[in-house]
């Protein structure tokens, strides 16, 4: 459980994710960035996150790669938008950024996803970075 309680995440408000290299060529989000097997991919809301290269870190399972993934923007509106999509507050034990976009991800929403993703990768790790 987490020693911070949840909050309501404003409409107007982004959320950051993570996303591999791989799933990014040129710097653009491919459906495969937004594809979890639970269909709750997580992300780290700007509120208690607003560096995204921080947010990388924080999102990454391994501390040790994490320099393979780059981090993209999203509306929370936006996604609420898609159907069946909700942005819900997640904070974890170490992460109060904590979050997850929760509904089924067909082959529509994640297309939508990659269409809203705010621009190109920021964060992006520099080759001198990856071993």
């Amino acid at each position: 459980m987490s020693k911070w309680g949840t909050e309501t995440i404003p409409a107007e408000d982004r959320v950051f994710r993570n996303i591999n290299k791989r799933y990014a060529p040129d710097g653009v989000p491919t459906p495969d960035a937004f594809d979890d097997k639970d269909d709750e991919p997580s992300v780290c809301w700007e509120k208690h996150c607003p560096d995204p290269a921080e947010c990388r870190k924080k999102m990454s399972r391994n501390p040790d790669v994490y320099n393979l993934f780059g981090v993209c923007a999203l509306n929370v509106g936006q996604v609420r938008s898609i159907p069946l999509q909700e942005v819900i507050h997640k904070p974890s034990k170490k992460n109060r950024s904590h979050s997850i976009i929760k509904g089924e991800k067909t082959e529509r929403v994640l297309l939508k996803l990659c269409e809203i993703a705010n621009g190109p990768i920021v964060a992006v790790p520099t080759d001198n970075e990856v071993e």
